[in-house]
């Protein structure tokens, strides 16, 4: 039996493993990075037969399995691995032949990852021109419908922060390229125009805040077919090389504001310096469910060149979450209005609305 010192040891280092369990369980999502980590002491123990030998004093107890009440302590991971994470994590270091290899992982401490998962300064869910995976169909009165795509996505290439996708905080550098065009559904799918981007920015996020500065080109193209069939036309090589900075901040769980500033550096083709975009978007955790849950956005994109008028585009429907990776799939109906959606043609004015799918990674 454990004297008096021997079981107040015990009940004290029970009650933090459970106070952590706890933690980890009610905290908010934002909150990663005030989580509480096992020092590495305690988790990364040598061996017994690697420590150097003690005197045995009659004043400390030894601990064994049968002194610890395993049932009483939470451990966030999930129910197939709990008993043994369990073992590895808390066990093994207490009868002190914990494997050097392990290494448990804990999302809050920062560290160096090279191809991070997931990212940290989201993509604007009715940013029309965000890199990502999607296709609306679009109608509109006068000019027949036509299907709007993107192709491409972004990536983190470097990361100093907390691990894994969901809520990460810290440092990422990121690379971002898509291909976004239009086909005429009413004459053979032909591609009208295209505009291709590419860029790179670093981000950080502290909490529910989130920050970029970085650089983007965007140039536009017009369709082989689309001049075929509109003889005469006078093609603009519309260019932007821009630097960009931006915040996004989530004022509560659900809902999240924007704006972010460019200025092109090296123009082409009518457009001008500045460019402005601004937003809000509503999108749930409980998307991460497996029945999904609502999202509605709203966006507006100012620039220079239309004496800071632009387009408003809208997007609402339901999403899905992984739970894992993060990423983001969307079902809904779209909105816009103001000027053309491709720079091709971007002194004309347009309003198109219809629904479309869109995936973000």
């Amino acid at each position: 039996m454990l004297g008096t010192e021997g079981q107040f040891k015990v009940a004290l280092l029970v009650t933090l493993l459970v106070m952590t369990g706890t933690s980890r369980a009610d905290s908010p999502q934002w909150t990663d990075d005030l989580r509480v980590c096992f020092p590495d002491a305690l988790l990364l123990e040598p061996p017994q037969s690697q420590r150097p030998q003690r005197p045995q004093s009659t004043g400390v107890a030894r601990i064994t399995s049968s002194d610890i009440d395993f049932a009483a302590v939470d451990i966030a991971v999930p129910a197939e691995n709990r008993q043994a994470s369990f073992n590895e994590a808390v066990i093994a270091p207490l009868r002190g032949f914990a494997p050097q290899a392990h290494r448990p992982s804990c999302s809050a401490c920062p560290s160096w990852q090279r191809l991070p998962d997931g990212i940290l300064y989201p993509s604007y869910i009715a940013g029309e021109k965000e890199p990502r995976m999607g296709i609306a169909v679009l109608g509109e009165k006068d000019r027949g419908t036509v299907l709007e795509e993107s192709i491409g996505g972004r990536l983190g290439l470097l990361r100093y922060g907390s691990c894994g996708p969901i809520n990460p905080q810290g440092w990422q550098w990121d690379l971002e390229s898509a291909a976004l065009l239009r086909q005429d559904i009413d004459n053979e799918l032909d591609v009208e125009a295209v505009d291709f981007r590419v860029g790179s920015v670093i981000t950080y996020r502290q909490g529910a805040t989130a920050y970029k500065a970085g650089y983007y080109h965007l140039s536009s193209h017009v369709g082989d077919e689309y001049l075929v069939r509109n003889i005469g036309f006078q093609r603009l090589n519309y260019v932007r090389d821009s630097a960009i900075v931006g915040v996004y901040h989530n004022v509560t769980v659900d809902i999240a504001v924007y704006g972010e500033v460019a200025y092109a550096f090296r123009t082409d083709g009518g457009a001008e310096p500045l460019e402005l975009q601004f937003g809000s978007e509503y999108s749930s955790p409980d998307a991460a469910g497996p029945g999904g849950a609502p999202f509605a956005a709203v966006n507006f994109h100012l620039r220079e060149e239309f004496n800071f008028g632009g387009g408003f585009n809208m997007l609402a429907g339901w999403e899905w979450i992984g739970p894992r990776t993060g990423n983001r799939f969307r079902i809904g109906g779209q909105f816009y209005t103001g000027k053309e959606i491709q720079w091709s043609f971007f002194d004309e004015d347009i309003t198109v609305a219809g629904a479309g799918i869109w995936y973000d990674f």
